[in-house]
């Protein structure tokens, strides 16, 4: 199954956070699934630690690849999706 973090799982996954369901940890466990971070993940992490919303200090990017994530990148098709999606 692919599976795609969005950014609260992503790092609750990634400091071991107790918020992190059972169901979703043992998904993203699985070794037969895909597990995906998107770039737009990413960059709402840049943007909260800026403004001091979160203090996740680790490097995004680097916990992706370390655990074995795959990065999802952003093309211009899919910010021409984001008109399309509700308010």
């Amino acid at each position: 199954m692919d599976l795609l973090l969005d950014t609260h799982v992503f790092l609750w996954w990634d400091s071991a956070d107790p918020q992190l369901g059972t169901a979703a940890r043992n998904a993203i466990a699985d070794p037969d699934n895909t597990v995906f971070v998107s770039a737009a993940s990413v960059w709402e992490i840049a943007i909260k630690r800026q403004i001091g919303r979160i203090f996740y200090t680790a490097s995004p990017s680097a916990a992706i690849t370390q655990n074995g994530f795959v990065p999802l990148p952003i093309i211009p098709e899919h910010a021409e999706h984001i008109e399309t999606l509700p308010a």
